[in-house]
C-alpha cells in the first residue's frame, strides 16, 4: 500500500518541506531570498546524501524491511558493473538478457533475477555512463534554475516544478525515476520558461506604456 511505503512517506515529508521553504523565500528581500534558499538546498542535498548512504536503517527505523527487498544486495553489483563501462555504459535493453552481463552477474550476486537497479542514478550510470548521468543532472539543474526564477512572480507554478523536483530525488534513492519522470521535467522546463517568457513580455510592454505616457505629459 502506497501509504505504508517508507519511500512515499519520504516522498510527501520533501514536497511538503518544499512548499513551506517556498514560502518563507517569498516573504524575503531578493538578496536574502538567495541566499536562504541556496543554504537550505546545500542542506537538503547534504541530507540526501546521508539518507541515501543510511536509507536501509531510516527504513527501518519506519518499520520496513532493513534490506529494502534486496535493494542492498543489488546495488553493490551494480556498481561493480558500472565500473567496466564508466563513461557510455552498457546501454538499454540489459535487464532483458538476463543471460548475459549485466544482469547475469547482478543476478549471480544477489540470487535472483533482476529488472532494473532500484536507483535512478546507479540506472542512468548502468545505462549510459558518466556521459548520460551529467545530462540527466543538467536536465535537473536546467528545471531548478527556471523554476528559482519564477519564485516571486509565479510562486505556485514554481513550488509545483521544485516540488516535484524534491520527490523525483527522493523516489531516486530506492526506485529508477526515469522516461515518464525525464518526461515531466522537461514539461515542467518547458513550461517554466514560457511563463518566465510571459512575465519579460509583459515588463517590456508596461515598460514602453510608462515611457510614452511619459512623452505625452512632457
Amino acid at each position: 500500500v502506497m501509504s505504508q511505503s517508507a519511500t512515499a512517506l519520504l516522498m510527501v515529508g520533501a514536497a511538503g518541506a518544499t512548499s513551506l521553504i517556498l514560502r518563507r523565500v517569498a516573504s524575503l528581500p531578493h538578496r536574502q531570498a538567495t541566499a536562504y534558499f541556496f543554504s537550505v538546498s546545500t542542506m537538503v542535498l547534504l541530507l540526501l546524501a546521508v539518507l541515501a548512504v543510511q536509507y536501509a536503517t531510516v527504513v527501518t527505523g519506519l518499520g520496513r524491511d532493513g534490506s529494502l527487498t534486496g535493494r542492498t544486495e543489488i546495488w553493490p553489483s551494480t556498481w561493480d558493473m558500472i565500473q567496466v563501462r564508466p563513461w557510455i555504459g552498457w546501454g538499454p535493453g540489459v535487464w532483458i538478457q538476463q543471460n548475459a552481463d549485466p544482469a547475469r552477474y547482478i543476478g549471480s550476486q544477489t540470487g535472483f533475477n533482476v529488472g532494473h537497479s532500484h536507483n535512478t542514478f546507479l540506472e542512468i550510470l548502468l545505462l549510459w555512463g558518466v556521459v548520460g548521468l551529467t545530462l540527466y543532472l543538467g536536465m535537473l539543474v536546467a528545471l531548478a534554475r527556471s523554476a528559482w526564477r519564477l519564485v516571486r512572480i509565479q510562486t505556485p507554478w514554481a513550488a509545483l516544478a521544485l516540488g516535484f523536483l524534491a520527490v523525483l530525488l527522493v523516489q531516486s534513492i530506492s526506485e529508477p525515476a526515469l522516461f515518464g519522470w525525464i518526461g515531466m521535467v522537461a514539461m515542467l522546463h518547458v513550461l517554466m520558461q514560457r511563463l518566465w517568457d510571459e512575465h519579460r513580455r509583459r515588463a517590456v510592454t508596461t515598460a514602453v506604456d510608462d515611457l510614452d505616457m511619459d512623452r505625452l505629459v512632457r
